[in-house]
């Protein structure tokens, strides 16, 4: 007996049941980019001044009222 035909002469890895790996694509690339971050700067201090009586030769809190107007000084170190 003869048989010819389609897997007579090919080995078991050709015939039947022979299937390519499949092929796996790459999982795409993440990229995380971080939060920005905002630094406020410190807020300017205030001007301060002192306040001088021409009068009474003396800065307020040490004299209450002034007959005069107050002087605007800038601070100084004592």
């Amino acid at each position: 007996m003869v048989i010819v035909g389609p897997g007579c002469c090919w080995g078991p890895w050709w015939g039947w049941g022979y299937y390519p790996p499949p092929y796996y694509y790459p999982q795409p690339q993440v990229i995380v980019q971080p939060a920005p971050v905002y630094v406020d700067s410190p807020a300017p201090a205030p001007e301060s001044y002192w306040y001088y009586c021409p009068g009474t030769k003396a800065y307020y809190p040490n004299v209450q009222s002034c007959s005069e107007a107050w002087v605007k000084v800038p601070p100084r170190s004592e």
